[in-house]
């Protein structure tokens, strides 16, 4: 069971699902802590959120903390970062982040 508290980020849209980071409280004791989540949720007919995919993670506060300095720390996502400001893709849209790192990681294995 979880309640839906805040919606943060919508990471990737498609027509009938979306991925999105939001705060979550997963329990039905009030005093579990908020959570930050990634899930797809699915999209009706008429926009709507539906339901929440069951594959996707949960951090704590904490582990959201690691992750954001982990990734500030990246010298992939650094170089996207740097990559972007100079060259945009012809519709004037950059590459995602996450994309970058699994093509640069892949071109290195």
């Amino acid at each position: 069971m979880y309640e839906l508290r805040k919606h943060i980020l919508t990471l990737r849209a498609h027509k009938k699902e979306t991925v999105e980071l939001n705060m979550v409280h997963y329990s039905d004791v009030q005093q579990d802590p908020l959570r930050f989540d990634i899930h797809k949720w699915e999209r009706k007919d008429n926009g709507e959120r539906g339901q929440m995919y069951r594959n996707g993670i949960a951090l704590s506060f904490e582990e959201a903390a690691a992750l954001r300095d982990a990734l500030n720390e990246s010298e992939e996502l650094n170089a996207w970062e740097a990559e972007q400001e100079e060259d945009e893709d012809e519709d004037g849209e950059a590459t995602a982040p996450l994309q970058y790192y699994l093509q640069t990681t892949n071109r290195r294995r």
